[in-house]
């Protein structure tokens, strides 16, 4: 998980996502358009521009350099307060079960042109879909907090 700011700088990331995305802890601040990416993805900040100013998460598969293919979700950050304030985007590693699904008997792409030629294949189109925003369950779990409730 990678948390942008509303300029699409990195606010913070989870050890997982230093996997997808090159991250170190001095990278907090700097824009996500600086970071080099193992993701197939060139419009993966205009995607996080669009999700800010239209607040509906976007979702798409993408592959990356070695082969890997993840679900990436993008979705509008609200604060406890109810402001948004950048984006939150989640990235599901979904290798295996597409893998099964192509044609070859699960076979992944092994050259790095293969993987390249693969995400060309995929879906350009973003599914969006109107989705509370991340920060809508922390919400709901410190007013249950300021009650007692677990």
């Amino acid at each position: 998980t990678l948390f942008l700011d509303k300029d699409l700088n990195v606010r913070r990331f989870t050890p997982q996502a230093t996997k997808i995305i090159k991250l170190i802890p001095g990278d907090v601040g700097r824009p996500i358009t600086d970071l080099v990416t193992e993701l197939n993805y060139p419009e993966l900040a205009a995607d996080g521009r669009a999700v800010i100013e239209t607040l509906v998460a976007a979702e798409k598969p993408v592959g990356t350099r070695d082969g890997r293919w993840f679900t990436v979700r993008i979705m509008p950050y609200r604060t406890l307060d109810d402001r948004i304030d950048g984006v939150v985007i989640t990235f599901t590693d979904n290798t295996a079960s597409r893998a099964l699904a192509l044609p070859g008997g699960g076979k992944q792409a092994r050259q790095p042109g293969e993987a390249s030629r693969a995400a060309d294949r995929a879906p350009r189109e973003i599914q969006a879909r109107r989705a509370p925003a991340a920060g809508h369950t922390l919400k709901k779990a410190a007013k249950s907090s300021r009650r007692g409730k677990a």
